[in-house]
């Protein structure tokens, strides 16, 4: 009843009789809302940042306070010992023998070395090879077994980056100038298992996808008839 009273009220209420009057108005509004807006849209074309632009502004911003980096800590040696035993587990279970690598963004999160730590300037073209094995424990315990292929002359270079591992020295296969590195690789006591004596398969090795196209055609390549070197210990 109250509702209906209401409603009987407003309707015996007055309508307004100057139509046009309202409706000069919400022109005049339209116009003044379509002037403001084509001019916020032009201001903002006129300050437009490029992308350089706003990436050192971001940079510069960034440097103006670096606090935020109190508290970090550089990773540790037992994350990169981890890291590699995760990746044994994984080549275990894609029944692969070795994972091959090269200085780069893959062997900086195995190994803490970046391409230009290794070489500052362009990539050489000597092998310089990362090695992860799968080592299965009489109990089923999978660790990563790591070990290098490295020219001679720069073992020494290759044990002086500090690259982290369990073992007090680096297992470092070399190979000298004249050598084959790769059937060096192959016949080192890192597959000693694999050799034509025992009757096994070849080593079944997955590549990093950085590896350059050369290197995975070497190793791939398969091994020369005559003797890959002359004299010396391959492995250090």
């Amino acid at each position: 009843m109250l509702t209906k009273v209401i409603t009987q009220s407003i309707r015996s209420f007055p309508r307004p009789c100057h139509y046009d009057s309202v409706r000069r108005s919400w022109l005049f509004i339209a116009v003044i809302t379509v002037l403001l807006v084509w001019h916020l849209r032009a201001q903002v074309g006129t300050n437009n940042p490029s992308l350089q632009e706003v990436q050192k502004c971001a940079i510069d911003n960034a440097h103006a306070d670096l606090s935020f980096l109190d508290s970090a800590k550089p990773i540790q040696t037992d994350e990169f010992l981890e890291r590699r035993d995760r990746l044994a587990r994984a080549l275990v279970v894609a029944d692969a023998d070795a994972f091959v690598l090269e200085p780069g963004y893959t062997f900086q999160y195995y190994g803490n070395i970046s391409q230009t730590d290794w070489e500052p300037w362009e990539p050489e073209e000597r092998p310089f090879l990362m090695l992860i094995l799968p080592i299965v424990s009489p109990s089923g315990h999978i660790s990563a077994k790591t070990a290098f292929l490295a020219p001679h002359f720069e073992e020494g270079r290759v044990r002086m980056l500090g690259i982290p591992s369990r073992e007090d020295d680096l297992d470092i296969v070399i190979w000298e100038e004249h050598w084959d590195p790769y059937a060096t690789l192959f016949e080192s006591r890192i597959f000693a298992s694999f050799n034509s004596t025992t009757g096994r398969r070849a080593p079944r090795l997955v590549v990093d996808e950085e590896l350059r196209d050369f290197i995975s055609r070497g190793r791939a390549r398969p091994p020369n008839k005559e003797p890959s070197r002359s004299g010396g210990t391959p492995c250090r």
